[in-house]
């Protein structure tokens, strides 16, 4: 049976609540068009904003997004494996950060944050704007927070320009260094020709803490086997 893993709303911001009049006379959000031809004040404000980021991807255009996980307790480390890794079919990269008491990492210019597991993670409530800027900068909390449902993950986000971010492959990448990977741990249904290759190149690439096999033991839990990694370079 698949899982359904994706938060529908995350990221996405909804307006809630009728601009006050007063704020809008100020300028509307960067972007808006202020010559359409339904005016979207005040009543139709709130339409338009959710509109707005949902046709355009406005946020995708100018930011990326890290989700990391912290995977020290049993239920979650369960639950990223089945959920996020094809039932220990996949690969898991352990990742060192320096955080400090503002929970600020030291990749330069990234932010991170652990995120906040709430009822409406997406939902900028109006009356607590004081300028239409608030809105054009996405109001960052949203960023950092999720439906309640997904508070098992314990997820922390690095949030950064979407310039920072490395095209390679048609894809984008993260810039990380060789010392910031610590593990590699490799599911068990991952075929063995695979394992022996990845780990070869691990070992010969970077200096890390731990290299594993990893499964699920009669109990429910994720068993770690070091001694099986080694065993399978022999």
């Amino acid at each position: 049976m698949e899982s359904d893993n994706s938060d529908p709303l995350d990221c996405l911001p909804q307006l809630n609540g009728v601009v006050p009049r007063n704020i809008l006379e100020r300028g509307l959000p960067q972007n808006l068009d202020k010559n359409q031809e339904s005016p979207c004040f005040p009543e139709k404000f709130t339409a338009n904003f959710n509109g707005f980021f949902r046709k355009n991807e406005a946020m995708d255009s100018v930011l990326r997004v890290l989700c990391l996980s912290d995977a020290s307790d049993n239920n979650t480390d369960m639950h990223m494996w089945k959920n996020y890794a094809n039932d220990f079919a996949g690969v898991r990269i352990g990742i060192g950060l320096n955080i400090g008491d503002e929970l600020e990492t030291n990749f330069g210019g990234y932010m991170g944050r652990w995120v906040e597991y709430c009822d409406n993670p997406n939902l900028i409530i109006a009356k607590t704007l004081s300028h239409p800027r608030e809105l054009s900068d996405w109001n960052w909390d949203i960023i950092f927070k999720k439906a309640k449902k997904f508070a098992v993950e314990k997820e922390y986000r690095i949030v950064t320009a979407s310039n920072q971010w490395v095209p390679r492959a048609g894809g984008e990448y993260v810039r990380l260094l060789n010392e910031n990977i610590i593990s590699v741990d490799v599911g068990c249904l991952v075929p063995l020709k695979e394992r022996k290759k990845l780990m070869k190149f691990c070992r010969k690439n970077f200096n890390l803490v731990r290299m594993s096999v990893v499964q699920p033991n009669q109990n429910g839990n994720v068993e770690y086997s070091v001694e099986g990694a080694n065993k399978v370079l022999t």
